[in-house]
């Protein structure tokens, strides 16, 4: 990497050269072991020292036996949580909370999640009585969720039940100061909720008017602590959030809301995505470093469009039942838009994403076949699933194939940590391999977590494109590109994705390049260059 300082009419630009080489994912450890069902998912979360935190349930007819260690239960549901180290080495293992309800109602559906200084929560969905740490909360037809704050050994610091509340798979997060947001079904409305560090409710928002099926799918919260909430709704004049009727376009049918409040729960604003003749639904959400917003999911018409709630704030055209990947900034503007069509006219989705470095990492669904740009899987199932390394552009850089023989691989949680991804997730089939290498081969059902990470490989893309250099000119505030050696196309974009500004090169060369003086921050430019596409990063201060 070449790190260049010039000075133009008083801007400092630090032109960074980036290598771009190739990466891909190597498999550099996994964790397989047999549940007695595909219903209760794994939860992961990274610890300070650079672990993991799982959380799952357990049946009180099968012993749960991973590495060496074997628990069981005299309950009929169990939550456990195991604790690893980076590697996926089993470090310590306990049981949580345990449920005698036994008419298969009372189901446990556990979320783990840790702040800044390793302290754990735990989310608990359950029926009738939850026990847990000597304590017991609810009762009689009693459901709801139960909080759990734990400090990095596991000792229970307090706890907190919410009546009628039913989280999904991402409706816990926690900030840096222990501060908790949560977002759940409760009743015929959708409540996001904000506790302090100690566990005391500060605000309640909600949006009222769901149908039985709808639901919260997923909260995040960017650097400022701001929270983002995505919903599945359907389209009536019977919505209302924090008191305002939700204004739907006439043609809308099954939509998506994305909702942004303030840390202390005040309404900033809110978007819709839907379509006219089918259904989208946004299922998972992260935020950049920039505080941007990005949604990921899945629609299953020609068109999917966005609006705030008046007016159509514009339209993506894209293939039948796509996955979809858009980012909003902090203000609510549509910044990007990138689909993954499907090939087959199968029920392709893509289910959860996470942030790593300036890229998304972006897990998809398919039936039969998936096209990313970069390859073709091919499902060895009903349902395989494919871990996307994209840029913020929505660029597919590198794919992992997860499959299995001949049922569902499901992930059900994914983390970023230290450069590398962490997926957890349940399988079906007989055998579960993650790029053609097997990593179990026996009959049940069966848990897993996989930690991929990236290697450099190939032929650094710098040594493959032309020696580029950027010098200054003081006297007019633009710059000149010196080493390309045809005619071709260039793009400035922001780190979203968002274009800035085009322009073409010269045959000689020399390309000038002006900066607008008003533009700060991070740019990429984007070089079209005889077939080959060359990237490098501005950053103007």
């Amino acid at each position: 990497m070449k790190i260049i300082c010039i000075t133009i009419t008083g801007l400092l630009i630090w032109g960074v050269q980036d290598s771009l080489l190739a990466q891909t994912f190597s498999l550099s450890a996994h964790e397989v072991h047999p549940i007695a069902t595909t219903y209760f998912e794994p939860s992961i979360a990274a610890a300070q020292d650079g672990g993991l935190y799982a959380v799952s349930t357990l049946f009180q007819s099968v012993p749960l036996i991973i590495a060496t260690d074997t628990i069981v239960t005299e309950f009929d549901r169990s939550v456990y949580m195991a604790k690893y180290d980076s590697n996926l080495g089993l470090e310590w293992i306990t049981i949580l909370a345990e449920n005698d309800f036994n008419t298969g109602g009372g189901i446990l559906v556990p979320r783990v999640y840790n702040d800044d200084v390793g302290n754990i929560y735990v989310a608990i969905n359950f029926y009738e009585t939850l026990y847990f740490f000597g304590d017991s909360a609810g009762g009689e037809d009693f459901y709801g969720l139960q909080i759990l704050k734990m400090d990095p050994n596991g000792i229970l610091l307090w706890a907190e039940t919410i009546e009628h509340a039913w989280i999904t798979e991402n409706g816990l997060v926690v900030n840096g100061s222990g501060d908790i947001f949560i977002t759940a079904r409760m009743d015929q409305q959708v409540i996001t909720m904000g506790y302090t560090d100690v566990g005391s409710l500060i605000w309640t928002q909600s949006v009222f008017g769901l149908e039985d099926f709808e639901k919260p799918w997923g909260i995040a919260l960017d650097g400022n602590s701001n929270v983002y909430v995505t919903a599945s709704i359907t389209a009536s004049n019977n919505v209302y959030l924090d008191g305002q009727q939700v204004i739907f376009q006439p043609e809308a049918n099954d939509a998506s809301l994305l909702i942004k409040y303030d840390p202390s729960g005040v309404l900033e604003w809110y978007r819709i995505l839907y379509a006219i003749e089918a259904e989208s639904i946004a299922l998972a959400l992260a935020c950049d470093a920039s505080n941007n917003v990005v949604l990921v999911g899945a629609y299953t018409d020609s068109l999917l469009y966005f609006s705030n709630g008046i007016s159509p704030v514009g339209q993506q055209e894209a293939g039948r039942s796509s996955s979809f990947n858009v980012t909003f900034s902090g203000a609510g503007d549509r910044l990007g838009f990138t689909t993954t069509p499907s090939l087959d006219y199968g029920n392709d989705y893509a289910a959860n994403i996470a942030i790593l470095n300036e890229n998304r990492v972006v897990i998809t669904m398919f039936e039969e076949a998936l096209s990313t740009g970069n390859d073709t899987l091919i499902s060895a199932g009903i349902y395989d699933f494919a871990i996307q390394l994209m840029d913020p552009y929505g660029t597919s850089l590198r794919t992992t194939h997860v499959a299995g023989s001949s049922s569902w691989e499901r992930p059900t949680d994914l983390v970023t940590m230290n450069g590398a991804i962490y997926v957890a997730g349940v399988s079906e089939s007989h055998n579960l391999s993650v790029d053609s290498v097997n990593i179990a081969n026996y009959s049940g059902d069966k848990a897993f977590i996989l930690k991929l990470t990236q290697d450099p490989i190939g032929i650094a893309e710098e040594l493959l494109a032309p020696d580029l250099h950027i010098y200054p000119n003081p006297s007019n505030g633009s710059f000149t590109v010196h080493g390309l050696t045809a005619v071709s196309s260039y793009t400035i974009t922001d780190l979203a994705g968002r274009t800035l500004a085009t322009g073409r090169t010269n045959a000689n060369g020399l390309t000038e390049i002006r900066m607008p003086s008003e533009m700060r921050g991070a740019f990429l430019i984007r070089f079209d260059q005889l077939g080959q596409q060359i990237t490098r990063k501005v950053i103007v201060q």
